[in-house]
């Protein structure tokens, strides 16, 4: 992964903070991790990318050309 940019820190932690660390990397994850369509963070200041994905109108077939 850090071939493609992506790199952490890593610190062990006992089982009881386990769901607390998984929730930790799953938000940072969903606020950091590019975009394929566009290779930036995603904006969700509107909702979701997928939910602008629907309001440009464009479908699957448009975006994949």
């Amino acid at each position: 992964m850090a071939a493609r940019g992506a790199t952490c820190d890593v610190v062990l932690v006992g089982r009881d903070r386990w769901n607390e660390l998984g929730d930790e990397v799953k938000s940072h994850a969903h606020d950091h991790a590019r975009l394929p369509m566009t290779g930036a963070a995603p904006d969700f200041s509107n909702g979701t990318p997928a939910d602008a994905l629907r309001r440009s109108g464009n479908t699957y077939a448009d975006r994949a050309r």
